[in-house]
């Protein structure tokens, strides 16, 4: 029970300083954008250290679930095509 506490308390202390460089990261995009004249950040309420603000529904949540599913996918059909291969190999005799 201690390991897992500490893996987890791990986890969090580099999560969060993460998230939230992130978020300063994306701020000053904004800002610096609306410096030069481009308001879109503004407008959609991103010139904000909260970071639920720069969560777009597509392109942070659906666009990696559906990337991260082709993956598995992929991976798992690549397992099968090798291991038909290797068992057409073991019965051909190599």
């Amino acid at each position: 029970m201690q390991d897992e506490l500490t893996i987890s308390i791990r986890i969090l202390l580099w999560v969060i300083p993460v998230i939230y460089a992130i978020t300063l990261h994306e701020v000053a995009h904004g800002a610096m954008a609306y410096y030069f004249g481009d308001s879109t950040a503004k407008d959609a309420g991103r010139l904000s250290i909260n970071p639920l603000k720069h969560v777009d529904p597509i392109g942070s949540i659906a666009v990696p679930a559906f990337y991260s599913c082709l993956v598995v996918l992929s991976l798992a059909g690549l397992s099968l095509f090798l291991s038909i291969k290797i068992i057409l190999l073991l019965a051909s005799g190599i």
